[in-house]
């Protein structure tokens, strides 16, 4: 707020925040205020800080979604676990993971040298801690 020269008709000590001069009329706070909103350097200056809050909001929304995509994926992570972990073969003694199958070739094996008694016949998977076959 300062005292100004009305632009209109030049009377000294008019107050710029002033809505018209006291003299003539003229509309000073209107003037003064289309005045600062042609400036180039003002216009330039709201421009900036515009872009600026642009790309502090551009910022966070793809930190938000980086944050969501972890998740995400920490989530499809856990279901693949748990399918597996599902699929998984267990032993119906000792509830050990340590399981391998039976293959053709060792039950042919146990088959001739034992015969007919042999414990793999009819048996799919054997247990490699306690050694029971299912």
């Amino acid at each position: 707020m300062s005292l100004i020269n009305c632009p209109e008709c030049g009377k000294e000590r008019v107050s710029d925040s002033a809505a018209s001069c006291p003299s003539c009329g003229f509309g000073i706070r209107g003037y003064y205020e289309a005045k600062k909103n042609n400036d180039p350097q003002r216009r330039e200056a709201i421009n900036k800080l515009t872009n600026t809050m642009k790309n502090i909001s551009t910022k966070k929304q793809v930190k938000e979604e980086e944050e969501q995509q972890k998740l995400r994926d920490w989530e499809i992570r856990e279901e693949l676990l748990n399918e597996l972990n599902r699929k998984r073969l267990y032993c119906p003694v000792c509830g050990s993971g340590n399981v391998s199958r039976i293959s053709t070739t060792g039950r042919l094996i146990s088959v001739l040298t034992v015969g007919f008694a042999s414990s793999k016949i009819g048996k799919q998977y054997m247990c490699k801690i306690c050694k029971h076959k299912w």
